[in-house]
Order: C-alpha cells, then sequence, then structure tokens
C-alpha cells in the first residue's frame, strides 16, 4: 500500500511538472521515499532546474545520481545545468559519464566535452 502511494505521489510530481508548476512539483517529489524515491529525486531535480533553482537542482541531481549512478539521461540533464552555471568542468564531467553509460546518445547543441 505505502508504494502505491509512493508512486502515486510521484505520478502527481511528474503532472506538476508538466503543468509547469515546478516548485510544487519539487516539493511533491521531495518528500517521497520507498522503493519511487529515485524516480522522486529525479523528478526533484529536473522541477528545480527549470524552476531556475541551480544551487537546489544541483544538489538534487547530485542525490539523484547517488541513489542511480548508471541513469545516464540524470547525468546529461545534470551536465546541461552545470555548464548553464558555468561550471564547465564539472559539466564535462557529467557528460562523459552520461556519454559512456550510453554511447549512442545525442549530445546537446554546442556541448562538447573533449
Amino acid at each position: 500500500m505505502v508504494a502505491q502511494r509512493d508512486a502515486a505521489d510521484v505520478q502527481h510530481a511528474r503532472d506538476l511538472a508538466r503543468a509547469g508548476d515546478f516548485a510544487a512539483a519539487a516539493r511533491a517529489a521531495h518528500g517521497v521515499a520507498g522503493a519511487s524515491a529515485t524516480p522522486a529525486r529525479a523528478v526533484e531535480a529536473e522541477a528545480l532546474a527549470r524552476a531556475g533553482m541551480g544551487a537546489a537542482a544541483d544538489q538534487a541531481f547530485g542525490r539523484a545520481i547517488r541513489e542511480d549512478p548508471t541513469n545516464w539521461a540524470l547525468r546529461r540533464d545534470w551536465a546541461i545545468l552545470l555548464l548553464a552555471d558555468g561550471e564547465r568542468r564539472r559539466a564535462r564531467r557529467q557528460m562523459e559519464i552520461a556519454h559512456s553509460l550510453n554511447p549512442r546518445m545525442t549530445l546537446p547543441l554546442d556541448f562538447y566535452y573533449r
């Protein structure tokens, strides 16, 4: 029963983000635990990034990556955020890892890490 509630909370957070309410999406995703925690961290990080909360998004991406270190999409998105915040070295590192996890991924425009 708890797992179903957590999954419903993650879906609610995704719905809020799709509707453009990124602050509410981040709040909704933040409290999710259990088996749904990893996708919730991803939703939280993305929502914070889209809300323009760079430092909080950076921390949320770090938490999400610690929970799911092989998620190449999270690493790519974190790299884009880091690049936008002027963190070129950290962005390059995350993009290198993302690309090593998924060599077929398309690099974002104007993003060169070599």
